[in-house]
């Protein structure tokens, strides 16, 4: 978790990050305690759960375009750093992805 003194980013925001990172409710109520001096980690991680809720509900065809663009960053990224292992797995994760069927309703009717 971070440390005092450090520019923190929002609440909430810290809040759905340390349940990803999978610290607990206690862990997050004194972090939110001592980094924001907030006593509604309740809230927060009820804001929190709500929202991996809605994100859940994307249609496959967004969830699949957001995984395509993260394995190019992830692509470009490591082939700056010279890491070609990290390269060559985002390729083949790449090509898994392309050989997957495509979903037949791929209207943008909702977004993530």
């Amino acid at each position: 978790m971070a440390q005092t003194g450090e520019q923190q980013p929002p609440a909430a925001y810290q809040v759905r990050k340390w349940l990803l990172e999978g610290h607990d409710g206690h862990q997050i109520g004194e972090a939110l305690a001592q980094l924001y001096g907030r006593d509604d980690a309740a809230e927060l991680i009820g804001q929190a759960l709500e929202e991996f809720c809605r994100i859940g509900q994307a249609k496959q065809s967004q969830l699949r375009g957001w995984c395509l663009e993260a394995y190019r960053e992830i692509y470009s990224r490591a082939l700056r750093m010279d890491d070609y292992g990290a390269a060559l797995r985002a390729v083949n994760e790449l090509r898994k992805l392309a050989e997957s069927e495509e979903p037949p309703d791929v209207s943008p009717s909702r977004t993530v």
